[in-house]
């Protein structure tokens, strides 16, 4: 019942409360847009780096963390309800959340078409390493 009627009209609500004529703010949605996502792939790609991942697979994870998605729109929206945050910001949050989950889809869609795996196989000797002893397991 939700995803057929509630997530919809919630959705729908947040489009109506954007103004994209006087609420949007292009210089504040370039510079958020492009800061955040800075931001968000280097942290990532350093996480992922120090967690052993190399390669096509540090940018797989960085950019499918990047999207900021349904969360996103969600917090932006209880901010500005709140009065929190201008308008303008509102619609920055919500673009953002809109472009950066597009982004990610698409990213993961031109990898799936070229046939390359999302996250390279680990080596048979570190699988072996991870998997419980049959001693752990309960």
């Amino acid at each position: 019942m939700s995803f057929a009627f509630f997530i919809p009209v919630y959705f729908a609500i947040v489009g109506l409360k954007l103004d994209l004529v006087r609420g949007l703010s292009l210089k504040m949605m370039a510079a958020f847009i492009l800061g955040s996502c800075i931001v968000k792939i280097l942290s990532v790609s350093l996480a992922a780096h120090f967690a052993g991942f190399r390669g096509l697979d540090l940018i797989n994870l960085a950019l499918t963390t990047n999207a900021r998605g349904g969360p996103g729109i969600v917090l932006a929206s209880v901010a500005f309800d709140a009065g929190i945050i201008s308008p303008q910001f509102y619609t920055t949050l919500v673009i953002a959340a809109v472009i950066t989950s597009q982004i990610a889809g698409a990213w993961l869609d031109y990898i799936l078409r070229k046939g390359w795996p999302l996250l390279a196989p680990l080596p048979c000797d570190e699988v072996e390493a991870t998997r419980p002893l049959a001693s752990e397991v309960v």
